[in-house]
C-alpha cells in the first residue's frame, strides 16, 4: 500500500506541476491551436452536430457532462465563461492520465528497471507536451492514451481474458485506436477464440457507435472510415513532402524534444549490448504503425507520439547507461 501511495503521489505531483500553468490559462476562446476542444466543449452541453471525426469520440465529453453537472451541484457560481466544463476536463483527464501513468510504471518494472529509473520515466511521460495539453484542455486524448497503455500492459502480461473484457471499451476512445487491437496476435498466447471473438465485438461496438450518434443526429450520408482513410492515401505524396519542412522538423521535437535523441541512443545500445530483454518485434510493429499515421495525416510529432512507450523504454536505457558510464568514470 505504501508503494502504490509514493507513485500516486509521485504521478499527482508531477502531472499537476506540468500541466495546471495550461488549464489555469487556456481560454476556450482562443484555443491556439488546439481547435479540436471546441467540439468537446459543445459535446459536453449536449451538442454533437460537430466535426464529424470528433463527434465519434464521446467517451470523455460525456464523464466531462457528468461531473460538470456535479461541480454546479456544488458551485453554481463556476458556470461563467465554460469555467466549471474546463475544471470537469481537467479532473477526468487528470484522473485518466494518472491511471495511463501508473499501468507505465507497470511496465518499465516488469522490463526490470528500477525504481529510480522508472520515475525518470514517469517525469518524461508527465511532462511530456502531448500529455500536458492532454491534461489541462477540453480534448480526449487521454483515453487514447490510456487505451494504448493497457493494451500494451495486458499484452505483456499475458492477460487474456481481461484485455477480451475491456477491449470493446478501449475501441471508442480514438478511431487509431484500431490498428493496436490485432498487436497482441504477436504474441501465440492471443490468438485464442476469446480474444478473436472480442476483436470481432470491438470493431462491431466501433460501428455502431457511429452509425448511432448518425441517426440521433438524422445524418443519414456520412463518410465510412475506410472512405476517409482513402482520402488520406490520395493525398500521401503531399503529407510525405510536407515531412520535408522545417515545421515538420519543429514537430518531430512536439512530443519528448531532445529526449528522441537519447532514444536513438538507446535503441543502439540494446541492441549491441542487449541489456534488457525487449520485445523487438511488438515495438518495431508500433513504430510502423506511428509512421504510417505520420504518412497518412502529415503530422509529425503527434502522430509520432503513439510510439511513447518504446520511445520512453529507449530513453531509460540510453539514460541508464550514460549515468553509469560518466558517473563511475568521474569517480
Amino acid at each position: 500500500m505504501k508503494r502504490l501511495l509514493f507513485i500516486l503521489a509521485f504521478i499527482i505531483s508531477v502531472l499537476f506541476g506540468s500541466s495546471y500553468q495550461q488549464f489555469r490559462h487556456f481560454d476556450t476562446t482562443d484555443t491556439r491551436g488546439i481547435s479540436d476542444s471546441v467540439s468537446y466543449i459543445n459535446m459536453t452541453k449536449g451538442e454533437y452536430d460537430v466535426t464529424a471525426v470528433h463527434r465519434y469520440r464521446f467517451a470523455v465529453p460525456y464523464l466531462a457532462r457528468e461531473m460538470n453537472l456535479l461541480i454546479l451541484s456544488i458551485n453554481p457560481k463556476l458556470d461563467n465563461k465554460n469555467e466549471s466544463i474546463r475544471l470537469s476536463f481537467y479532473i477526468i483527464n487528470f484522473i485518466i492520465l494518472t491511471f495511463s501513468a501508473y499501468l507505465l510504471f507497470l511496465i518499465f518494472e516488469f522490463y526490470k528497471f528500477n525504481a529510480l529509473t522508472s520515475l525518470i520515466g514517469l517525469s518524461i511521460f508527465l511532462s511530456s507536451r502531448v500529455v500536458v495539453y492532454s491534461a489541462a484542455t477540453p480534448i480526449v486524448g487521454s483515453f487514447y492514451i490510456l487505451s494504448l497503455t493497457s493494451i500494451f500492459y495486458l499484452m505483456i502480461r499475458h492477460k487474456v481474458l481481461m484485455l477480451a473484457i475491456v477491449l470493446p471499451i478501449l475501441t471508442i476512445s480514438k478511431e487509431t485506436i484500431l490498428p493496436f487491437l490485432f498487436l497482441p496476435l504477436i504474441l501465440s498466447v492471443f490468438r485464442h477464440k476469446i480474444y478473436y471473438i472480442s476483436i470481432a465485438l470491438s470493431i462491431l461496438v466501433f460501428v455502431f457507435s457511429r452509425k448511432y450518434i448518425d441517426l440521433d443526429l438524422n445524418i443519414l450520408e456520412q463518410l465510412s472510415l475506410i472512405e476517409v482513410v482513402s482520402s488520406h492515401f490520395e493525398n500521401l505524396k503531399n503529407q510525405a513532402l510536407r515531412l520535408l519542412t522545417f515545421k515538420a522538423l519543429f514537430d518531430f521535437m512536439h512530443g519528448f524534444s531532445l529526449f528522441l535523441i537519447f532514444s536513438l541512443h538507446g535503441i543502439y545500445i540494446n541492441y549491441k549490448k542487449k541489456i534488457y530483454n525487449l520485445p523487438n518485434t511488438i515495438f518495431i510493429v508500433i513504430f510502423l504503425v506511428s509512421i504510417l499515421f505520420i504518412l497518412l495525416s502529415g503530422n509529425f510529432g503527434r502522430m509520432l507520439f503513439t510510439a511513447y512507450i518504446p520511445i520512453i523504454v529507449y530513453i531509460l536505457i540510453s539514460i541508464e547507461y550514460l549515468s553509469q558510464h560518466i558517473f563511475v568514470d568521474n569517480q
